[in-house]
């Protein structure tokens, strides 16, 4: 069972203090594939679910 969905907002931590907000566009296998949004670049990064967060 997925804990994201596609299309979901999620947050994750780079960098050790910065706080990203992302979009999920693939999701399976405990690994989401997000696409940030601060348009600073188009390609997506994979990352573990226990690695996102539903809010700030």
């Amino acid at each position: 069972m997925n804990k994201f969905n596609l299309g979901d907002i999620v947050y994750f931590i780079a960098n050790g203090y910065h706080i990203r907000e992302a979009a999920v566009i693939r999701n399976g296998s405990g690994f989401c594939t997000i696409k940030l949004n601060d348009n600073e670049t188009p390609a997506g990064t994979r990352v573990r679910e226990s690695k996102l967060f539903q809010t700030k």
